[in-house]
């Protein structure tokens, strides 16, 4: 099933300490297990910048990972701030051009959601670097299993409805802050009808509220077809478990809004992936599904989620 022989490791969110080579290092040899080479972003590390535009240079950077035909799929190792700065150096219409999967988290979901936007192009909400974390044997084997055998293993998180029964339509969202930095632009996905994908690692009660007043006044609740709330590691760590829908029904006041609730997509080591800017399908009854395409195309892929 593999078609896929080169992977692109970029940085497209805050550059690696140079301390990082060494993790570079092992998850690139943990790819070549799989049967996957690597190449490098020219912008990865702290050292890689000096006085140039850093924003146009890590944009310059996936851009040319994009145009390269060797290259197969992209994977983005970073996080923190700075994903948005990027987005008004980049040439959408590569993305477009030589469609890739581009595999990324937290502050990426800034990039992974103005891609779509903006070219229909999905991607994958997940973290390479958990490949080499402290739940790196089960994650390997999912990741393999998806990679070779089309499994399902990798995208199967487990949910349990809230409010509703039922939500359909494309998936976005991701990082709730990350997300909302795209509020106001261009490169805010396209909301009505779809199903709003919102995590979060740090923020307390007062924070996430706010994030999720913004969502309200932005109008997207009433819009969507659903919402589904990974993991709040600050906020469930301070107020518990089910702090994120409770918090989210007493903002929202909106029993008709479906709700779900995974404990495993998120910022944690044992995470699961799920596709922006693809077609979901999610049921109370446990019959779930989740359809694997580039939005452009016309064939579907279906991989059945248990």
């Amino acid at each position: 099933m593999n078609q896929w022989k080169k992977a692109g490791i970029v940085c497209c969110s805050d550059p690696l300490p140079d301390s990082f080579v060494p993790q570079i290092e092992k998850l690139c040899q943990v790819f070549a297990s799989m049967g996957l080479s690597c190449v490098r972003s020219t912008a990865l590390f702290s050292s890689d910048f000096r006085c140039e535009n850093s924003m146009k240079k890590k944009a310059d950077a996936l851009l040319q990972m994009m145009r390269d035909p060797s290259v197969s799929v992209i994977f983005d190792v970073s996080g923190g701030d700075l994903t948005n700065g990027i987005l008004p150096y980049l040439d959408f219409g590569a993305f477009s051009a030589y469609p890739k999967l581009i595999f990324g988290y937290s502050d990426v979901t800034a990039l992974l959601n103005a891609v779509y936007q903006m070219t229909g192009v999905p991607s994958v909400l997940y973290s390479v670097k958990n490949l080499i974390g402290k739940d790196a044997d089960v994650q390997i084997k999912r990741f393999s299993s998806f990679l070779h055998e089309a499994s399902n293993m990798l995208f199967s998180p487990e949910w349990s409805f809230v409010q509703g029964e039922k939500m359909t339509g494309v998936l976005i969202g991701g990082n709730i802050r990350c997300l909302l930095k795209l509020a106001g632009t261009p490169y805010f996905p396209a909301y009505e009808d779809a199903v709003l994908l919102l995590e979060s690692r740090s923020g307390d009660e007062n924070r996430i509220r706010a994030y999720f007043d913004q969502l309200l006044c932005m109008g997207v609740f009433s819009k969507v077809s659903g919402v589904l709330l990974g993991t709040f590691t600050e906020l469930e760590r301070i107020c518990g478990k089910d702090a994120p829908q409770r918090l989210l029904r007493s903002v929202v006041r909106d029993s008709s809004l479906t709700i779900a609730k995974t404990q495993t997509v998120g910022h944690g080591s044992d995470s699961y992936a799920l596709p922006i800017g693809m077609f979901v399908s999610l049921c109370a009854d446990g019959e779930k599904a989740v359809r694997l395409q580039f939005a452009h195309h016309s064939d579907y892929d279906i991989i059945p989620l248990h």
